[in-house]
């Protein structure tokens, strides 16, 4: 069971046992080893689909086919599944990041995402 204690720790605690002990995230992280096979992937597109137990992400790369004038084709390049209690930490952290990004360079990112009109979400 986990709890959390400060920024970038979490408290771990044995089931069996009284041991607690704080253990630093970002030292963690800083450790790991990627086992991603292939490139950095360049994506301009998101779906995000919500189920009873997690978040999906399908990322795509859409772009225009070479020689046609309005035909695009896309392109699925990775789904990224996320549980549930960590979508709203998520959410807040691209948030946060946008928001400093914003701060620090002086201008404003646009917002790509079409609003939904109030027919198109009770359909």
């Amino acid at each position: 069971m986990a709890k959390r204690d400060t920024p970038g720790t979490i408290g771990v605690t044995g089931k069996r046992s009284k041991f607690s002990a704080a253990v630093n995230i970002e030292d963690v992280v800083s450790k790991s080893q990627s086992n991603q096979t292939g490139p950095d992937l360049y994506s301009n597109y998101v779906q995000v689909v919500m189920t009873t137990n997690e978040m999906l992400l399908d990322f795509y790369q859409i772009a225009p086919i070479p020689g046609k004038d309005v035909s695009l084709k896309s392109v699925h390049l990775q789904r990224v599944f996320i549980p549930l209690n960590l979508v709203k930490g998520l959410a807040s952290a691209i948030q946060d990041t946008a928001d400093m990004y914003e701060k620090d360079n002086g201008i404003t990112l646009i917002n790509s995402r079409k609003p939904e009109t109030e027919t198109e979400l009770t359909e």
